[in-house]
């Protein structure tokens, strides 16, 4: 919700163009693109039963 206060306070901005606002859907999506990239080795073990028995 915080992102999105944010957002719209920048593109509602009067008297320029909100060229920072166009900067916010990208960086979001690069944010979700490396916090799926972090948990994947962790789910790893996940999809092999043997490995769960021994932790």
């Amino acid at each position: 919700m915080a992102i999105g206060t944010w957002y719209s306070a920048l593109a509602a901005e009067v008297g320029s163009a909100p060229y920072s606002a166009l900067l916010v859907p990208p960086a979001v999506y690069a944010a979700c693109l490396l916090a799926a990239a972090t948990s994947l080795p962790l789910l790893r073990r996940t999809v092999r039963p043997a490995e769960l028995r021994y932790t």
